[in-house]
């Protein structure tokens, strides 16, 4: 399940505040409600990349197609890392 946020509603003339604040209220209660985790994940499906992403940061997880773009190991899953080099996962 993922948050899907919702359009702001046209504000009373009366009591914009107020209905502002109702509308904020009610979208934080739904962000914190949401089961955040990777626990609540059946699965993740990696898009597969042709080229390396641009601006990669420590830890990044990205499939690599091994052909148009190898980050050293052929087809897989890689992991930026802090040497700022490519790890091969699996």
């Amino acid at each position: 399940m993922r948050y899907v946020p919702r359009s702001i509603p046209n504000l009373s003339q009366n009591s914009p505040f107020d209905s502002l604040r109702e509308f904020l209220s009610s979208e934080l209660k739904n962000i914190a409600n949401m089961q955040f985790g990777i626990s609540n994940f059946e699965m993740i499906q990696l898009k597969v990349l042709t080229s390396a992403p641009h601006n990669p940061v420590h830890g990044l997880i990205v499939y690599a197609d091994g052909t148009s773009w190898n980050p050293g190991s052929g087809e897989g899953v890689y992991r930026y890392n802090s040497g700022g080099t490519w790890s091969f996962v699996g």
